[in-house]
């Protein structure tokens, strides 16, 4: 009983602290025109450079990586491993199907 009390308390003290954490482990960034492109849990996502505006781009099983801006800064180019092995695939900034 003391135990449960215990680490009950322990966890209403640390909830806070654990609300507040930032997202961690932000991979592989690509720049263009005040936007970036990363991957974060496998999938591809965009947001303004200042950190506003952050939009999930990909959302699918396989793990989406690598993202580049086309240089018109109109598309976003990533690897995915959707058929099995790694594939380069094409999305517009503003979302859409991958092809």
């Amino acid at each position: 009983m003391i135990r449960r009390v215990r680490l009950a308390a322990l966890i209403f003290l640390l909830l806070p602290v654990l609300l507040r954490s930032e997202t961690l482990l932000l991979r592989h960034p690509s720049y263009s025109k005040g936007k970036v492109a990363f991957s974060y849990l496998g999938d591809v996502w965009i947001a303004n450079e200042d950190g506003s505006a952050v939009q999930r781009l990909t959302d699918h099983k396989a793990r989406d990586i690598y993202p580049r801006f086309s240089p018109d800064g109109k598309w976003i180019a990533f690897s995915s491993n959707r058929a099995g092995n790694y594939d380069v695939f094409v999305i517009p900034v503003e979302g859409g199907k991958p092809e």
